[in-house]
């Protein structure tokens, strides 16, 4: 089916420029436009997308579609910077990471460190690593109790920040484990001058997802399972190993990076930010927005700016390809730290400045595109 919907009539991968029409797609969008998301847990979608799963041995039934249902959630709210950061909760484990990642990092005064030294991506790195440790304690809420003081009680953030030393990584032990995240991801961000705002990821996880593409109305289907913990003690595609509480469950929901963030100040939304890259969304929506509230870049420099990235296991410094000196490469190789020049998270934002105008910005490490009307 994938190549029937997506490749040209005589076989041959389009081009970028040219248009790919999905008729099919189109139809059933329109099913939902005129009646809802019933065809989609009741009726001719979910019959598809069930159909072609089972003809290729899979397991998912028509059950699975009609026992589903949408589950709302309060935002973890954030105060930083005097903005109300809102953030994603779990399964996300975005939300819990920038917010205490931003605690730890006013705990340890980067704000008077000159951006983009040594001292600075070392102290990002370092405070990445110690909660993406203790994201191996997530999982979804509905199944397990999640160990939120970890990332939100202030004295056991300023245990973990006083762990962090200048002139050395910090050798910390693995958290709750039982035993490359794709481009696959699609983020928008929107704010509109009356401060309506919308932020929001959707993601097939992979490329082209599970490589599934429903036979009727050609709909790529995603492959989140590698979001749990399927192999335990092995790392997924985005080379996370991750915990126990995250293990496959019937009914349970896996754990996500997903990150889409609104911002307030005086009650008003200011910003609206994300990102694709699986782990890497977290490190780089929170690092948009540490330039950006607490070195007062515009939106277009805090999303621009080089980046690091850590995730605890494997024990390495992603480091902006090409955008950072051999001289700071050298210096955090100097005090410790294994450097690997890497790929990152393409975030887009939208943000209204001190003058109440609006800018917007998406990410030049990858395709995007900002506009406005």
């Amino acid at each position: 089916a994938g190549r029937k919907y997506f490749l040209k009539k005589d076989g041959t991968v389009p081009k970028p420029g040219d248009r790919v029409i999905q008729k099919q797609l189109a139809k059933a969008l329109k099913l939902m436009r005129n009646r809802g998301v019933s065809p989609f847990y009741q009726g001719q979608i979910r019959d598809d997308i069930v159909g072609t799963l089972q003809r290729a041995g899979g397991v998912m039934t028509k059950k699975d579609f009609s026992d589903y249902s949408v589950r709302w959630l309060n935002p973890i709210e954030k105060t930083y910077k005097d903005h109300t950061l809102y953030l994603m909760p779990p399964p996300s484990s975005g939300g819990l990471i920038i917010s205490a990642s931003l605690s730890m990092l006013e705990k340890l005064e980067t704000a008077t460190h000159t951006p983009f030294s040594t001292l600075e991506f070392h102290h990002l790195a370092e405070v990445m690593k110690i909660n993406f440790r203790n994201r191996n304690l997530l999982g979804d809420p509905d199944f397990v109790k999640n160990p939120i003081q970890e990332f939100t009680d202030a004295k056991k953030l300023s245990q973990w920040t006083k762990k962090i030393k200048d002139g050395k990584p910090l050798q910390i032990d693995p958290a709750g484990l039982s035993g490359p995240e794709s481009n696959q991801t699609t983020h928008f961000s929107v704010l509109a001058a009356n401060g309506d705002a919308v932020s929001m990821t959707i993601t097939l996880n992979n490329i082209f997802g599970s490589k599934m593409v429903s036979d009727k109305y050609g709909i790529a289907l995603n492959n989140e399972m590698d979001d749990f913990t399927t192999r335990p003690g092995e790392s997924n595609l985005f080379q996370l190993t991750q915990g126990n509480n995250n293990r496959v469950q019937g009914g349970k929901r896996p754990l996500s990076s997903m990150s889409p963030t609104l911002i307030a100040k005086d009650g008003n939304i200011v910003t609206a930010i994300g990102a694709p890259g699986g782990p890497r969304i977290i490190t780089g929506v929170l690092q948009s927005i540490y330039r950006l509230l607490t070195q007062s870049f515009n939106i277009e420099e805090a999303i621009h700016a080089p980046r690091v990235h850590h995730q605890f296991m494997p024990n390495t410094l992603f480091i902006d390809k090409n955008r950072l000196p051999v001289a700071s490469i050298r210096a955090l190789e100097d005090i410790g730290h294994k450097v690997q020049p890497s790929w990152h998270s393409i975030v887009n934002g939208v943000h209204r400045n001190s003058e109440g105008i609006l800018e917007a910005a998406f990410d030049n490490r990858a395709e995007g595109g900002a506009g406005g009307y």
